[in-house]
């Protein structure tokens, strides 16, 4: 049975949590997809992380007076999961979406996303052209889109899949809808991880917990892809999710413990989780 949602216009129905990080080149046209294609009411909160791209300036001149878009502006880097939790705790919305500013939104895809919880769901995710997993576009289709733009695939999809969704073990964090009274009952994001496999984390928390995580197969959302990454030197970007995903594993062996952690196959449904510390044991 799909849930009932109560539309009170005095507190948004939905918060929309945008992390950006030298975002000043994508995050103009997400905000505006955002006000053209959502459908009920709605917050954002958008969360600098030191940028000097001009994002800063951006979110500051033109987002000072609207009262449904507040801005909190780091002065650090605080990382993603921190920046993110700022933004939940900021934010008054039953349901709350972590979107990348790099994405554009396509029409009611909110409402969309909405519609697939029920009570023993998590968290919802829609499919993109730039995703891991089962969220893969291709995965959806029925003909050829090449010819099509965003806004036609979208619809397209929403006729083909209307109301279809997929269990999956891994929902990828570049837009993931969630239930604060879920957020509320299993904590917000891990702090330390501080760059990528926040999503990977809080998947398994969320199966752990007994919920489900589903892809909306009738929901389509544009993911341009590693933009913020693109700004800062490669290798640093690399030695920071490294870091993360070496976080992740040893949290996982204190939850597994005395038993090993099982595969990333077996707790995600793919391969590309290499912590260091299984460099390590194979190595020795």
């Amino acid at each position: 049975m799909k849930l009932v949602f109560n539309h009170n216009l005095t507190r948004p129905t939905l918060s929309i949590i945008i992390v950006t990080f030298n975002s000043i080149k994508d995050i103009v046209k997400c905000i505006e997809s955002i006000y053209k294609y959502t459908s009920m009411p709605y917050e954002i909160i958008v969360i600098d992380n030191n940028s000097n791209d001009g994002t800063r300036d951006y979110l500051s001149n033109e987002f000072s007076n609207i009262s449904h878009i507040k801005t909190i502006l780091n002065n650090e880097n605080r990382g993603f999961s921190a920046s993110t939790n700022l933004g939940i705790k900021a934010s008054n919305g039953d349901y709350i979406v972590l979107l990348n500013p790099d994405t554009v939104v396509t029409r009611d895809w909110a409402w969309h996303l909405m519609l697939h919880f029920d009570a023993k769901t998590g968290a919802v995710g829609p499919v993109s052209n730039y995703v891991a997993g089962i969220q893969k576009v291709e995965f959806y289709l029925k003909e050829n889109v090449n010819s099509v733009d965003i806004d036609q695939l979208a619809e397209k999809l929403y006729m083909w899949n209307k109301d279809n969704s997929k269990q999956t073990k891994l929902l990828i964090g570049f837009c993931l809808m969630l239930r604060r009274e879920i957020i509320d009952k299993i904590g917000m994001l891990d702090e330390n991880l501080f760059l990528g496999s926040d999503d990977l984390e809080y998947s398994f928390r969320l199966r752990a917990n007994g919920f489900k995580l589903l892809v909306a197969a009738d929901t389509f959302v544009f993911h341009k892809g590693q933009a913020s990454f693109d700004s800062e030197p490669s290798e640093k970007m690399k030695n920071l999710t490294q870091q993360s995903q070496d976080a992740l594993y040893s949290k996982l062996e204190r939850a597994f413990s005395p038993k090993p952690v099982p595969t990333s196959l077996e707790l995600w449904g793919m391969d590309w989780f290499k912590p260091t510390q299984l460099h390590n044991i194979k190595s020795n």
